[in-house]
């Protein structure tokens, strides 16, 4: 099968009523009207297209695109979309909130070791941050993380996985991952 044959090449929208002139604007309703156009110089049936505003089109158009073969439509100019700041992603928010909560003693930015944690394989799942080693401190052990952007290290009290419900700390991290 041919694909270009299969292709219909649709007129786009013009940017003026084609009976009153005046420009379309974003938001406004209009009327497309789509008809075989065989007053072509090649002799081969084209589609055509007229657009017509609201007020033109209830006062003749409509009655006119009786007379024609064709389909017609209503639609609406779309609004311009406009984007909201970007939020940091997750990964920038925890980041953040781990970067805080290390060597701060406010209590809104205060993480336990467990949050710190899992927090810290969360952004290591994400190659925000690297292990890079295990060292043991009076009976402690901590992990090495460092900051795969700045290089910076830091070293975390391991928590072991298998003592903490996941379901109460998933909830506590992202409340303190959603931006207020």
């Amino acid at each position: 099968m041919n694909l270009k044959a299969s292709l219909i090449q649709l007129p786009r929208r013009s940017d003026t009523c084609q009976q009153c002139q005046e420009r379309f604007a974003r938001g406004n309703d209009y009327y497309s009207l789509l008809f075989s156009d065989e007053l072509t110089p090649s002799k081969t049936e084209t589609l055509a297209r007229r657009d017509f505003c609201l007020p033109c089109w209830q006062k003749d158009s409509l009655e006119a695109s009786k007379a024609l073969t064709g389909s017609y439509w209503k639609s609406t100019i779309p609004k311009k979309i406009v984007h909201p700041e970007m939020p940091l992603k997750r990964e920038e928010m925890a980041l953040s909130l781990l970067r805080s909560s290390m060597g701060t003693s406010k209590p809104e930015t205060e993480l336990s070791d467990i949050e710190i944690f899992f927090l810290a394989l969360f952004l290591a799942r994400r190659r925000a941050l690297i292990f890079r080693n295990e060292i043991d401190r009076s009976g402690v052990k901590y992990q090495v993380f460092e900051i795969a952007e700045t290089e910076e290290l830091l070293a975390l009290k391991k928590v072991d996985v298998r003592e903490v419900d996941l379901a109460t700390l998933q909830k506590a991290l992202a409340l303190k991952l959603t931006p207020s």
